[in-house]
């Protein structure tokens, strides 16, 4: 051990001492986003050639390019890493479907457009960023394996520096020292995209509008020849300036460009200008990395004869590798930790204690980042958060998780909305507009109180408390008052259409309701609750005089559990929602006791571009008052297609159902995906107004074809359904289910 302890100490100051006796070398590399590939193109060049990099600055993809080299790792293992990560993930911060708690996972599939709009009670108020930093942040550290933070940046196995823009003072500002991934983000954050990163009170961004290309700072940390990687985007012709987002670019490349030349205009004879040609590729092309890589390669190649000039012997840069090795080892990095304390800073209402037990991370207990990560995800989830982030450092001696939850300065209430627009062949356009206001972080344990405002042709206005009740926010209370307005399909078992067939009236239903609840979060996929409901309202029988009062009641015990990775085009996961009710039921004068069950249960699978998807519903009352008020509905796209939506209604329902779907085309552009789906169905199922009469050759057999775009707004489908007895219809639909 001592000797191998000599050996490593005696390689370092070799190193030392070759570097004081050739010129010291910087590299500086320039911002570009997908361009940056390019950057590992020419690293594997100087790699091939034994030159040693002894200074490393970067701005925006060059910073995260020259931090990854700076840590010690070899152009072959950053190319790897930046392959592995979606670099379009990083410009969004919605967390997925499946990461969600299944009371989040409902909400949002009701109301899509989730604009985080925020309001105090006083005023409204915008987000500082239309991403906030989350995701890019956890691909950051995902790359980086939690490095420790640095007192100083020249303590990494190559001295590294990272250039940003001072947003207040608009003038760079150099990252020497903290966070790697901060500084990284920092340097990345292009404004007005992603929020500016608040570091040493200063507010930052993206620095290529005022150096691109850090050929000064390497000068000044001791660099007496420069290598430079310019991967900025040319000015276009009068041809290309076609739209306001082409000005808008010419405007940003004019910025950049302008301060590259200042930069380039500091270099001498000796210094070395590498420019790949990749003028034609965009900044936001991350799926052609692949091809971009070897343009740098290609861009060092051309400069050979004046690269080979700062060569090093093999023995030397054999000398400096394991230098940078011997630094690389001391530092505490990986994706498995063991901490002596975790930290936790946060300005919310929400507890330490609830941060606490979210994250799951235990002093002296082994943990893995995937993992820690996935729970700081569920936490961010809760929505109440601009930031969670985390990072390690050292205080006396102990190694200490520092996590930080910074609140939403705009909220802390939140305004979500609904657009739902349904066109059907023979039946008039339903359409619907929605309000959500959420007002978060009541209590200790994270309380909301939440209305909801449905308007169009259907009402539905809601309050609702929801309130968990221990510090791991296993147990909740819930309690929601609600008024709903509706039309839909009464069914008359003693009257028959002129046809023979069952005989169908259309009434505007409307009533008043309340539901309270006791509940289990069992994981973030499933719920156990026990509640008690009731519901009093009115039917009022288009084209006659006939009314009818209603009110029904009772205790209720659900069991729900949702893992779909997207609501409307899922490509795996499941459903299964049951719930158990003993009603008393009151119409007319008349009053009866009896069960109300209703079961759910969807299964997808999926291979490739192709997902099978099926379902199975049963549905069922067991009161028997003259006019009942609790009603099975059947009809409608993929629910007995070629009916109109809730054509057909009665006491008992079975339904079943399998669907194909075909991904199209993917539709990726960068940070928005468009994919197109076909889809087709084959359904079978009925209503009935006794148990007695279900069978399975008395159920309607239908189908449909379809297909859909899977949109920010919801899905986009036309299609169209036939169902036995001669029912045919076309559908479109836009925005959420209404």
């Amino acid at each position: 051990m001592i000797r191998l302890m000599f050996i490593l100490l005696l390689s370092g100051f070799s190193a030392v001492v070759l570097a004081s006796e050739r010129p010291k070398i910087g590299l500086a590399l320039g911002g570009g986003g997908a361009k940056g590939a390019a950057h590992v193109g020419v690293l594997k060049v100087l790699e091939e050639l034994n030159i040693p990099v002894d200074y490393i600055a970067g701005t925006s993809m060059g910073a995260y390019v020259a931090g990854m080299y700076a840590s010690g790792l070899s152009a072959a293992e950053i190319e790897q890493r930046m392959f592995a990560t979606d670099w379009n993930r990083g410009f969004s911060d919605k967390v997925a479907r499946e990461k969600l708690s299944y009371r989040k996972k409902k909400q949002n599939e009701q109301f899509l457009l989730q604009s985080d709009i925020g309001f105090d009670g006083k005023s409204i108020a915008l987000p500082h960023g239309v991403i906030q930093g989350e995701t890019m942040a956890r691909l950051l550290r995902e790359s980086t394996l939690n490095l420790p933070n640095f007192d100083s940046f020249d303590d990494m196995p190559i001295p590294y520096r990272a250039l940003a823009v001072d947003l207040e003072k608009m003038e760079p500002y150099v990252l020497k020292q903290g966070n790697l991934v901060n500084a990284m983000q920092a340097s990345m954050s292009v404004p007005g995209a992603l929020k500016p990163m608040e570091i040493d009170g200063r507010y930052l961004a993206d620095g290529g509008i005022v150096n691109n290309l850090p050929i000064d700072v390497l000068k000044e940390m001791g660099a007496d020849i420069i290598i430079a990687v310019d991967i900025g985007s040319p000015l276009v012709g009068k041809d290309k300036l076609d739209s306001y987002l082409t000005i808008l670019d010419q405007l940003s490349n004019y910025m950049t460009q302008s301060s590259t030349q200042k930069q380039i205009a500091l270099m001498s004879e000796q210094d070395i200008l590498l420019k790949p040609a990749i003028s034609e590729i965009g900044t936001g092309e991350f799926e052609r990395m692949a091809e971009i890589l070897p343009l740098g390669i290609a861009a060092a190649q051309g400069k050979l004869t004046q690269l080979k000039r700062l060569s090093v012997s093999t023995d030397e840069y054999a000398l400096y590798a394991a230098n940078k090795m011997t630094i690389r080892a001391g530092l505490r990095s990986g994706d498995m930790f063991i901490v002596d304390r975790v930290d936790i800073e946060t300005d919310a209402q929400l507890s330490e204690a609830t941060i606490r037990s979210r994250l799951k991370v235990k002093p002296a207990q082994p943990y893995n980042q995937k993992q820690l990560e996935k729970n700081i995800q569920s936490l961010y989830a809760e929505g109440i958060f601009e930031r969670v982030d985390y990072e390690f450092t050292t205080d006396q001696g102990e190694r200490v998780l520092k996590v930080t939850a910074k609140e939403k300065p705009w909220g802390p209430g939140y305004f979500d909305m609904l657009l739902g627009i349904e066109e059907t062949k023979a039946e008039n356009s339903k359409i619907a507009f929605g309000l959500s206001y959420t007002l978060t972080d009541l209590t200790s344990h994270g309380a909301e109180w939440r209305n909801r405002v449905i308007m169009g042709t259907r009402t539905w206005l809601s309050s609702e408390v929801h309130v968990p009740l221990n510090v791991t926010q296993n147990y909740y209370w819930d309690a929601e008052v609600f008024y709903q307005q509706d039309k839909r399909n009464y069914f008359f078992p003693d009257e028959r259409g002129s046809n023979g067939g069952i005989k169908y009236w259309q009434t505007e239903y409307s009533s008043l309701g309340f539901d309270t609840a006791l509940g289990l979060n069992i994981s973030s996929r499933a719920i156990l609750e026990g509640g008690w409901s009731i519901e009093d309202g009115d039917m009022e029988f288009i084209g006659s005089n006939l009314n009818s009062d209603f009110t029904f009641y009772g205790p209720y015990l659900l069991l729900g559990f949702d893992s779909l990775d997207n609501a409307f085009f899922p490509s795996q996961g499941g459903v299964f929602d049951a719930k158990l009710q003993w009603i008393t039921e009151r119409s007319d004068g008349e009053k009866d006791d009896g069960w109300l069950g209703q079961v759910d249960w969807m299964n997808v699978q999926s291979w490739d571009r192709h997902v099978l998807e099926l379902n199975a519903s049963y549905g069922g009352v067991t009161t028997k008052v003259g006019i009942p008020s609790v009603m099975q509905d059947l009809g409608g796209f993929q629910n007995l297609s070629g009916l109109l939506r809730n054509e057909i209604s009665g006491r008992y329902k079975v339904f079943g159902s399998v669907v194909y779907r075909y991904r199209i085309l993917d539709n990726n552009f960068g940070a928005v995906r468009l994919p197109l789906y076909f889809s087709a169905s084959f359904e079978q199922g009925n209503v009935w107004q006794s148990s007695r009469d279900i069978r399975f050759d008395n159920m309607i057999t239908a189908g449909s074809l379809g297909v859909s775009v899977d949109t920010g707004l919801g899905p986009i489908t036309l299609a169209t359904g036939l169902a036995e007895g001669g029912h045919s219809s076309v559908y479109f639909f836009l925005g959420s289910k209404i």
